[in-house]
Parts: structure tokens; C-alpha cells; sequence
């Protein structure tokens, strides 16, 4: 519960620092309105507070050094502490020297990292995350695949283009002239154009009014290799990476569930605490209803624990426990 309400608490603020950036133009919190005021001031007490617990929690003290995201709360809540109260307190009455500068109201911006909190929360977007990490090798190997396509076709349409842009004699509205007198002005407008498919009819007439008749072919297929080719294989990437990283995760997930549930097990069936498992309490683990669900997430049935109980404790064993 404690969770789930810092959580919710830390969602509220960053919605709060967006409504406080447009209404809130007040150098420093001593001159802001009283409405602004109490709010920060509640954020302020409220993540104090759990900062607070958080650091009581720890049976050993010295351990929440080695916590990282206990470090990480602590300073975002320190420097949160020093805008709202430490420099009021400093300069009541005047104003600070440090409240015209924009790059510490930037600071507050800082706040919205906590958010990264709730990935912990939210098992799918932890995925999409963990997916795009994963995919950072075939993304980079297709954005450079795209840009070999933009040099050479960029190189294509800038000799092709470049005599008329040397030349005085431009055409009246003749646009072609400007848009591939260079390379990179050719790239650019490849990717725009071609690529993204920003206005490409816009592009595709400029092509039309060039006097090459054949560039318009070039141009077809540069759309195709990059937009419709490129970009969809980028996209096939991405998702087929993604369910793998789904499909690794959900095994994690049930791997720890179901060694979560066996520890549990395992802690009530240890009736002489020795930390280990007699063919007894193998017995009664196999005849428990936990131990049961918990396997068969695993696809592990019944037959396979009496299976493991003969190699284990020798001989044969039936249903019931007995050896044979």
C-alpha cells in the first residue's frame, strides 16, 4: 500500500509540474500563489516523509548507501527541499539572488526521472523497454542501410541536377534547381520526402517538372527501397524483438513465481529445520497443492516428481509416498 501511494503520489507531481509550468511564472516559491505554495509544500512533506521510511526500513543502516534507487530518491528529494524550504528560509523577505536563474527551475525537471519507478510496476512497459535496448544493434544497422540509400541517390539526383543549378538561366518556377544543388540538400530532401513521406506529392511534382524524364523512375524507386522496404523492415525488427524480449520476461516471471511459491513450501514442509528435504517431506511436498500449481506453469506434472523422488532418494515410490 505504502508502494502503490508513493507510486500515485509521484504520477500526481508530474502532472502538477506541467500545470505549475503554464500558470506559475513566479521567480521563486515566495512569490508564487497560495494555492501553488500548499501544493509544493504537501509534495515536499510527502516525499520527506517517505525518503524517511524507507531509510527506517533498513535493518542496517549503512545499507541504504548500496541502495541505488534509495540514492537516487534522496537526492532528487534533497534538491526539492532546498527550493522549497532551505532558500526561503535563507532570504525571507528578500528576494533569493538564485531565482532569476533558469537553469535551476530546469532542476525541477529532474523530479520526473522518479518515474522510472513505475516501470517496476508495469511489467509490459518494462518489456517495451528492455526491447528497444535489445534492438539498438539491428536499428542502427538499418539506419545505416537508409543512409547508404540517401548518399548514393543523393549523389544520383545532385549530378543530375547540379548543371541546371550552376547555371543563371533558372526556370520560373522551376524548384528543382534549389532542392538538389548539393548532396546534402539531395539527402535532405530524400529523407523528407522519400523516406518519411512527408508532402510527397509536393516533391514528386518537382520531380515532374524537372526536364530528366527518367529521375522520376529514380525517384519511384528510392521511395521504394527507403519508406517501403527500409522502414517496414525497421519495423519488423522492432517487433520481432519485442516478443522475444515478452517471451524471455514471462519466463522470468513465472520462474520466480514458481521459486517463490517452492521456498514458501519448502520453509513449512522443513518440519526439523535442517534446510534440507527428506524423502518424507518430498512426499508431502509432492502431495501439496501449491507445489502442484506451481509446476504446472512449468509444464511439470505429477509423474515427473515421482520420477525426481526415485533418482533422488532411490528406489521405487508410488503415489502415496511408499517405497518400494
Amino acid at each position: 500500500m505504502f508502494e502503490n501511494s508513493t507510486l500515485f503520489v509521484i504520477v500526481l507531481n508530474g502532472l502538477w509540474m506541467g500545470y505549475a509550468v503554464d500558470n506559475d511564472n513566479s521567480p521563486d516559491i515566495t512569490r508564487a500563489d497560495t494555492h501553488i505554495v500548499l501544493v509544493e509544500n504537501f509534495f515536499c512533506f510527502y516525499f520527506t516523509y517517505e525518503v524517511l521510511i524507507r531509510y527506517l526500513a533498513f535493518l542496517n543502516k549503512r545499507n541504504c548507501l548500496s541502495d541505488f534507487w534509495f540514492v537516487f530518491d534522496t537526492i532528487l528529494v534533497s534538491l526539492m527541499l532546498v527550493e522549497t524550504w532551505v532558500l526561503p528560509l535563507l532570504f525571507a523577505g528578500a528576494s533569493s539572488p538564485l531565482g532569476g536563474l533558469r537553469i535551476l527551475r530546469l532542476l525541477r525537471l529532474a523530479r520526473l526521472t522518479r518515474m522510472v519507478r513505475l516501470m517496476r510496476s508495469l511489467p509490459e512497459l518494462l518489456t517495451l523497454i528492455k526491447g528497444m535496448m535489445r534492438a539498438t544493434k539491428s536499428v542502427a544497422s538499418t539506419l545505416a542501410l537508409l543512409i547508404i540509400f540517401l548518399y548514393v541517390f543523393g549523389l544520383v539526383f545532385t549530378i543530375s541536377y547540379r548543371p541546371y543549378h550552376d547555371t543563371d538561366k533558372y526556370e520560373e518556377g522551376a524548384t528543382y534547381q534549389y532542392y538538389f544543388g548539393s548532396v546534402g540538400d539531395s539527402m535532405f530532401v530524400l529523407f523528407i520526402g522519400g523516406t518519411l513521406l512527408d508532402d510527397i506529392t509536393a516533391f514528386t511534382d518537382i520531380v515532374l517538372q524537372s526536364p530528366i524524364s527518367y529521375m522520376l523512375a529514380v525517384w519511384y524507386l528510392f521511395v521504394l527501397l527507403s519508406s517501403f522496404t527500409v522502414l517496414n523492415m525497421l519495423i519488423g525488427v522492432l517487433c520481432e524483438v519485442v516478443t522475444e524480449t515478452a517471451t524471455d520476461e514471462q519466463e522470468k516471471m513465472i520462474i520466480s513465481q514458481v521459486g517463490n511459491s517452492m521456498v514458501e513450501v519448502f520453509a513449512e514442509l522443513d518440519e526439523d529445520r535442517s534446510g534440507l528435504i527428506s524423502s518424507v517431506e518430498f512426499d508431502m511436498m509432492k502431495e501439496n497443492d501449491k507445489v502442484s500449481e506451481a509446476l504446472e506453469l512449468l509444464g511439470i506434472s505429477k509423474t515427473h516428481l515421482i520420477a525426481l523422488g526415485e533418482s533422488v532418494f532411490g528406489g521405487q515410490m508410488t503415489d502415496d509416498g511408499e517405497k518400494g
